[in-house]
């Protein structure tokens, strides 16, 4: 709820946010992925509590959403982003970070979420779920099968599918990664990692998920997270981190998938330190110039920025359209 409030920037005692109304806009920011984050360390993997804090969460953001109209606009698929944008408004798209959100009720629970406004389901957050294997839980307590999908993670694969609700790999093992790729007949994102081969971190993603990603018609949007963007970040060298290092980021993926594949998603208020150059959401345009600079074509940086994402949306709405028409 936290930084639910610190995106309109009304919440009172709070740590200084890189995300607010007035910098979204002064960023040009047409839509924004807010997440329902309840902690799960210290929770089963199958916590009704997680549960009902999450649905706590999702009512606090409808609130703040309502409370907001001349910021806000609630969106429930990229024709609603671009109708804020249209009226200079910043839509919103719930998320719930992490399944053990779920509370270990699987695909009915989704469904619930999914009424509610749920459009965004992170497989994993920090720890294991009843779905998969997370990248960054060190407990011994992983999936039978090495880390891919359980039969609950297929089952909620499926009601993701038929419900137009993105799946969300950041926070994902390798193995629950390929699975969840392997079983989804929609696109999937990384909404906010890097490329592993320039910064070797578990969250990041290594070549060869690039290449399935690509096949898969999905999307990795880059983070402005210092420890995902730079080996000696990850070391603990410093934050000596750029807003070029982005940049870098963002070429490289491209390369390796093509621009259709690449987007941006900051993770802002879930850091604390950002590149020098990139220290809120309103120094979008900053990034813009930085790829422009480097000979990006115009269209493929419109893409990058949001275009390519919003083609995610739709093209996981039309499987849930035809997945809906193929049962009736």
């Amino acid at each position: 709820a936290g930084a639910a409030a610190r995106a309109v920037g009304c919440a009172a005692g709070l740590p200084p946010a890189r995300v607010d109304g007035e910098s979204l806009l002064a960023g040009g920011a047409g839509g924004v992925v807010l997440a329902s984050y309840v902690p799960c360390e210290g929770l089963a993997e199958a916590s009704e509590r997680a549960r009902r804090e999450a649905a706590e969460t999702v009512a606090y953001a409808l609130r703040l959403v309502a409370s907001h109209p001349g910021v806000l606009l609630l969106a429930t698929d990229a024709e609603g982003v671009r109708e804020a944008h249209r009226q200079r408004r910043v839509g919103v798209l719930l998320a719930l970070e992490g399944a053990h959100t779920l509370g270990g009720g699987g695909a009915e629970a989704l469904g619930a979420f999914h009424a509610l406004g749920v459009r965004v389901l992170t497989m994993t957050h920090n720890c294991h779920t009843t779905l998969g294997a997370s990248c960054c839980d060190a407990s011994d307590a992983v999936a039978s099968d090495g880390g891919g999908l359980t039969a609950e993670g297929e089952a909620v694969v499926r009601a993701a599918n038929r419900l137009g609700v993105l799946l969300d790999l950041s926070h994902a093992s390798d193995g629950l990664a390929a699975a969840v790729l392997a079983a989804s007949q929609a696109p999937v994102a990384w909404t906010h990692a890097c490329a592993r081969a320039l910064a070797e971190h578990p969250r990041n993603v290594p070549d060869e998920l690039l290449r399935t990603l690509k096949a898969n018609g999905g999307i990795i949007m880059v983070t402005a997270v210092p420890t995902f963007l730079d080996d000696k970040a990850v070391r603990g060298e410093g934050h000596g981190v750029t807003i070029e290092r982005v940049a870098d980021h963002v070429q490289y993926l491209c390369d390796q998938v093509g621009t259709r594949h690449v987007g941006l998603g900051s993770d802002f208020d879930g850091i604390a330190h950002a590149p020098v150059g990139l220290e809120d959401a309103s120094k979008w345009p900053a990034l813009v110039e930085a790829l422009l600079a480097r000979g990006m074509l115009e269209a493929d940086v419109e893409d990058i920025v949001g275009g390519n994402f919003l083609r995610v949306l739709d093209e996981a709405q039309a499987v849930a359209r035809e997945l809906a028409a193929s049962e009736s």
